[in-house]
């Protein structure tokens, strides 16, 4: 999966931080949604941690693991699950108290 981006400059045009975007659609709807300028598509891009995609929060893979060494596919399916049981999480907890249902 290829990695979009959109830069984000400070007062002076010095680049001070990315927002990662799993498409330029994704792109296009958050600057519009955030009243940002859309600077056209800038796709392709490779980065080195996992992150999520700021509009959708789709999983994006990065090259590197947290030690800085290449990241297998143990590694990016483990971090994949992990990140769907915490966007999962506040639901099952909203179904735990109203009806009393336990989850591991």
């Amino acid at each position: 999966m290829s990695t979009h981006i959109h830069i984000i400059e400070d007062e002076k045009g010095d680049v001070v931080d990315y927002n990662y975007f799993c498409s330029d659609l994704c792109n296009q709807s958050f600057c519009g949604e955030h009243d940002l300028h859309y600077d056209g598509e800038y796709g392709q891009v490779e980065h080195d941690a996992n992150v999520l995609c700021e509009n959708c929060e789709e999983p994006l893979r990065g090259l590197t693991n947290e030690h800085g060494t290449d990241q297998t596919e143990e590694e990016w399916n483990s971090w994949k699950e992990e990140v769907k049981n915490l966007k999962l999480k506040p639901y099952l907890d909203v179904l735990q108290n109203k009806i009393g249902l336990e989850y591991r």
